[in-house]
């Protein structure tokens, strides 16, 4: 429909961050507000609210402005920053929430710096979910961090001493950070709210896609947990400024990754691995049962304002693999977008946003068509990673009201 064409084309043209759009074409995305504003997702009876206001801006860490969200509120509220060193004691004082009234510290002098290292290997666990016992979150935690890998882990108490003690006995002390990190430091802190506004209002709306969810499911109905799953992209830049043990790649792993697979014993991730991933683009994997994968993305992303509110992955979240170059670009990028849904009523799990960005941003998202979690396909002894999704080639086929058309548009403009 129209108003999903034009909510479309401009959502994709923040994206794209198409400075000359916003400066020469400046009529022609205020044409598309007033017509957001007005008719938007009229026909799914979506509580829908546009700030007028709202513009394109001229670089990747200034994607677009949404109401109170311009760059000095992504650097400022959403990235981890350090705090004044009086502020704390023991290490480094840094904060996930913006707010350094209670800070983190980082007290990790112990890690070998200089040490070959892969990739560094980032985690985290809040308990927050009540449907599992922390008994079991414990076991699965306990078994997934005590791999060989270089890690960096943000654990509350008592699991932080849990997890230092057994990597310590392993003789993996120097390759261990372990961040001892309170429920109230929560990755996207500033979005509580927002989140458990937005998640009141789709549970009281007549949107039918919504209607068909699992309410009760912390993934979907928790705003902590939520904005949990979405912080994993926020901890994975932490660790960039961090920067323990010199790195180039990072890999996210969730606390639960021992319940999906077989630990082994070598190292993890292998070098040789990392080296055939492009640097410029987060990795993630595909997840079984929604094959052929490029039908899926093209249906996915040929409504993708439309798809985002189906409660169907078909990629896997556990395991994430970026670059500190990747995540520099994709940050700001991430959280403008994870803002941008929040705002306008539109939800899903980071699997999903993941998803939903590739469509506008195959430069940045990179998909390894393997149907399960990630892990043996990144060890030492897999061999070539002959399974990566060409974005570029699945979105050339759509023809049909397509991406491929709206990227070319963009790209003309910015000539």
């Amino acid at each position: 429909k129209a108003a999903d064409w034009m909510l479309f084309v401009f959502l994709a043209c923040a994206l794209a961050g198409c400075s000359l759009v916003a400066i020469a074409f400046n009529r022609t995305c205020r044409m598309f507000q007033y017509a957001q504003n007005a008719q938007a997702l009229a026909s799914a009876n979506q509580d829908y609210t546009y700030n007028s206001s709202t513009t394109t801006t001229t670089a990747e860490r200034r994607v677009w402005k949404t109401s109170g969200a311009d760059q000095g509120h992504i650097d400022n509220r959403a990235r981890m920053k350090y705090c004044p060193s009086s502020s704390c004691t023991g290490g480094l004082c840094i904060t996930l929430n913006g707010s350094c009234s209670a800070p983190l510290v980082v007290n990790c002098d112990h890690v070998d710096r200089h040490a070959p290292t892969s990739a560094t290997v980032v985690s985290g666990f809040w308990n927050i979910r009540t449907d599992r016992t922390i008994g079991t979150w414990r076991t699965w935690l306990v078994s997934s961090l005590s791999a060989n890998m270089t890690l960096v882990a943000f654990l509350p108490p008592p699991l932080d001493a849990d997890v230092r003690e057994g990597r310590a006995a392993r003789g993996l002390r120097t390759k261990t950070c372990i961040v001892s990190t309170p429920t109230e430091q929560l990755p996207y802190g500033y979005l509580v709210e927002a989140v458990k506004g937005m998640l009141q209002r789709l549970r009281a709306g007549n949107i039918p896609a919504y209607k068909t969810w699992n309410w009760k499911n912390p993934e979907l109905a928790n705003e902590r947990y939520v904005l949990l799953q979405a912080g994993k992209i926020a901890l994975l830049e932490a660790a960039v400024q961090l920067n323990l043990f010199n790195s180039s790649r990072y890999v996210w792993i969730d606390a639960g990754l021992s319940r999906h697979v077989k630990l082994q014993g070598d190292y993890w991730p292998s070098n040789e691995q990392m080296r055939q991933l492009d640097s410029n683009k987060l990795y993630v994997s595909t997840w079984g049962g929604y094959a052929p994968i490029e039908r899926t993305l093209q249906n996915f992303c040929m409504s993708p304002l439309g798809s985002i509110r189906v409660n169907r992955n078909a990629l896997s979240g556990t395991v994430l693999v970026a670059s500190s170059h990747s995540l520099h670009r994709l940050f700001p990028i991430w959280t403008a977008t994870l803002e941008f849904l929040i705002k306008n009523n539109l939800w899903n799990n980071e699997q999903v946003i993941i998803q939903f960005l590739g469509c506008f941003r195959s430069d940045l998202i990179g998909i390894l068509d393997y149907g399960h979690v990630l892990y043996t396909e990144l060890g030492t002894r897999y061999g070539p990673l002959s399974k990566k999704v060409d974005l570029t080639k699945v979105f050339a086929d759509m023809n049909v009201l397509g991406l491929q058309k709206a990227n070319d548009w963009i790209t003309k403009l910015q000539r």
